[in-house]
């Protein structure tokens, strides 16, 4: 490789955003890929994967690292605390857990555990958005998912949530706060038309000044009614740009964004496909929204979103088992409830949700997602009966 071509390479490594990182307890440095972190927090190791633990998560934005602490010690030191006492979940059949098991230990990469986070977008008849990577994406590629990612540097937790919301599927989550007005500023477009840029013009011109003048009067009146009358269109097409903006593309929070619970994710997801190479602690958060979903535009980035669907909570809880509901029956569900395919209602088989991710089209609900999925059955469907993800 030349110089120039790594000076290329350099300039476009450095030009991507650093990430937050993860410490876990007393440890000082970034957990490493491999460790199971239920085991890490609870700072042992048992015959039995646990299933859950609660922690407390702090965050030092300033210098960029999440923290996770057992929640049953007592911690004096409450600076940079945001969540005490949530649940931290891992899959069934952690991998992290797997390889540490394993007879033999191979060496892995020295990546350390990131931190991201899913928003879960909640409509107000209870329809819920789900995306589908791309097939091109390095990890979990045509795996159904809510939308999110990696925490950069800087960054608040919420404020990733919503940042990644925009790029994916283009909806600005408006807080009841921030509910401001937008203001337009007209006047630079029009500054080269002023009539006082053409008056030197005019005056240079021999003879005739004062059919000159009157003339000039004329073509300044005219102008002047010209850049009214365009100022005026312009006003009337930002205004309804503005507003189609804002009945399509933002959305308003019922409620204070709140995190259901932390998971550990892991991929691949099964040491049988490889061993671990990516691990993110996931921080996910119920965004419950006034509006409906036949109200909203998304705009999808297709380089990481291959197509979105708005379907009923309750649907949901029957897709996450398997032969809970047949294909004929689920196609019924689409035209009864107007289930949307991005954005267009023509039917899809259930088969491309059906099952634990990677089902047996590649395809199905990330395991983290089904948690949550459960979650908001409890929260947001009590009257459905909540069924135990195999």
């Amino acid at each position: 490789m030349d110089a120039n071509n790594k000076g290329k390479k350099q300039n476009q490594t450095n030009s991507k955003p650093e990430v937050i990182k993860l410490k876990v307890g007393d440890d000082q440095q970034f957990q490493k890929i491999g460790i199971c972190l239920l085991e890490k927090v609870k700072n042992e190791q048992s015959e039995k994967q646990l299933e859950e633990v609660q922690v407390n998560l702090y965050y030092d934005q300033k210098l960029g690292y999440a923290k996770l602490i057992d929640a049953q010690k007592q911690q004096q030191d409450r600076q940079n605390l945001v969540y005490q006492n949530i649940i931290l979940q891992h899959a069934n059949t952690c991998p992290h857990f797997q390889f540490s098991r394993l007879d033999q230990q191979f060496q892995l990469s020295q990546q350390t555990t990131g931190v991201a986070v899913c928003g879960i977008i909640i409509d107000k008849n209870n329809y819920v958005l789900l995306t589908k990577r791309n097939p091109e994406m390095r990890t979990y590629p045509r795996c159904w998912v809510f939308p999110g990612g990696q925490v950069d540097l800087g960054e608040s937790f919420l404020n990733t949530v919503f940042r990644e919301i925009k790029e994916e599927v283009g909806l600005n989550i408006l807080l009841p706060q921030s509910q401001q007005e937008e203001n337009f500023d007209f006047e630079e477009e029009f500054e080269q038309q002023s009539p006082k840029n053409q008056q030197n013009t005019i005056e240079e011109k021999e003879g005739g000044i004062e059919e000159e003048q009157e003339n000039m009067f004329k073509r300044q009146t005219r102008l002047q009614k010209k850049i009214q009358d365009q100022k005026k269109k312009v006003e009337t097409n930002q205004q309804m740009k503005k507003e189609d903006f804002l009945t399509k593309s933002a959305v308003h929070l019922m409620e204070d964004p709140k995190p259901l619970f932390l998971y550990e994710s892991v991929f691949p997801t099964d040491i049988k496909i490889n061993y671990p190479q990516r691990s993110s602690l996931v921080i996910f958060y119920a965004l419950k929204i006034k509006e409906s979903f036949k109200d909203i535009q998304l705009s999808q980035q297709r380089k990481e979103i291959d197509y979105s669907a708005w379907i009923p909570l309750e649907l949901l809880n029957k897709l996450i088992e398997e032969n809970a509901i047949s294909d004929s029956e689920f196609l019924q569900q689409q035209i009864e409830t107007g289930i949307s395919i991005n954005h267009n209602y023509f039917p899809i088989g259930h088969n491309c949700f059906v099952g634990k991710y990677p089902n047996q089209l590649g395809e199905g609900i990330g395991e983290a997602h089904i948690k949550a999925i459960r979650m908001l059955n409890l929260k947001y469907n009590k009257s459905t009966k909540v069924i135990k993800i195999k």
